[in-house]
């Protein structure tokens, strides 16, 4: 990759969050090590939407709140219920999820890295009978995009490599009206979109 490219993705990377979340980061706290409650706080103006979830280490979701409208949040989480193991929490808006861990054992909770990972979303758009799909691949992850009919049948795959961002554009004219199911596989991040043809 050529030092202009990775200057840009250095641009991009810097300010996507920024516009993610306008006002501020979201910052993450151990409150109580021994009671284990995390705080979680964030700035945030009335036109922010966003997603808050704890998830177990399998993905199984134990907490959801949709978050609109709101100047400002904060939340504590009480996990002295919860077994020993590694958690998530996570932060979602239209553009990217934000995930740290916390790990908890018999006396305490610990965060396991004291910054969000970022996980950008693909941007899939249909216009006229064409698939656009942008991508912001920051870990370089090995990436397939795969497209399923209404019966959960593959009709398209594409493996798309480990480039850094995606670009491009797909011709769906010749299928069928109806829905499809447009799935991006990136390392170990799966990202689901469905889409509709119609001539």
């Amino acid at each position: 990759m050529t030092k202009a490219k990775r200057f840009g993705a250095v641009i991009v990377l810097t300010l996507l969050p920024l516009f993610g979340f306008s006002k501020g980061l979201p910052f993450l706290k151990v409150s109580d090590k021994e009671a284990k409650v995390l705080t979680l706080r964030m700035a945030t103006d009335a036109a922010d939407e966003f997603k808050i979830s704890l998830k177990d280490n399998y993905g199984q979701l134990l907490f959801s709140e949709n978050v609109v409208n709101s100047n400002g949040y904060i939340k504590s989480f009480d996990m002295k219920n919860l077994i020993a193991g590694v958690y998530k929490i996570e932060m979602e808006n239209e553009t990217y999820t934000k995930v740290m861990s916390v790990t908890i054992d018999n006396k305490s909770i610990e965060i396991v890295h004291p910054s969000f990972k970022t996980v950008y979303h693909p941007f899939i758009k249909v216009s006229e009978n064409k698939l656009d799909l942008n991508y912001l691949n920051v870990n370089e992850d090995a990436t397939a995009m795969v497209i399923r009919d209404n019966n959960g049948d593959v009709i398209f795959k594409n493996l798309l490599g480990n480039d850094l961002n995606f670009s491009r554009r797909f011709d769906l004219s010749k299928l069928s009206d109806g829905s499809y199911q447009v799935e991006l596989v990136s390392g170990k991040n799966t990202f689901y979109n469905s889409v509709e043809v119609r001539k």
